[in-house]
């Protein structure tokens, strides 16, 4: 059985990280089929942009 807390952990260390380090930022706006409005701030990692808030 996995150990979901070490898993917590590690993937929270893991975004942590990434948001830390980042050189550069990217900022997205959407808005969804009820009309809400979403704000996303992602980062390059490995080649690929990452959600971190």
């Amino acid at each position: 059985m996995v150990d979901l807390e070490r898993f917590k952990a590690e993937t929270m260390a893991y975004f942590r990280a990434l948001d830390e380090a980042a050189t550069q930022r990217y900022h997205f706006r959407h808005a969804d089929e009820e009309g809400g409005l979403w704000y996303i701030e992602a980062v390059p990692d490995r080649a690929k942009l990452v959600a971190i808030k």
